[in-house]
């Protein structure tokens, strides 16, 4: 994850310079990374969410309800969340998120 948001730092921080900005005063690699620690979680959160919705599939995406009695509806998110796509996927951006210390 460092070598990525060092090639962000590292673009952002040209395009910074082009537009005559100091980057190391709007945003040092130091923050970047710091902040990106802060809020990942949230991030984390979002990543398995998003998971959970493309394996849905699509007219069920366009009419989502939480709270569906529909129980076709219901048996469909089950399998989707015992699948195990679902479940490898949401593993490695958990293993992710401890390795670099987001939870």
């Amino acid at each position: 994850m460092d070598e990525y948001l060092d090639l962000y730092h590292k673009s952002f921080s040209s395009f910074a310079d082009e537009l005559g900005s100091n980057p190391e005063k709007i945003l040092p690699l130091n923050v970047l990374k710091s902040d990106w620690k802060k809020y990942g979680l949230m991030g984390i959160s979002l990543g398995i969410l998003l998971w959970f919705f493309k394996l849905l599939p699509k007219d069920k995406v366009q009419n989502f309800d939480w709270n569906s009695d529909d129980k076709e509806f219901q048996n469909d998110m089950n399998k989707i969340l015992k699948s195990d796509t679902f479940r490898n996927n949401t593993r490695e951006i958990l293993i992710h998120a401890v390795e670099y210390g987001i939870i």
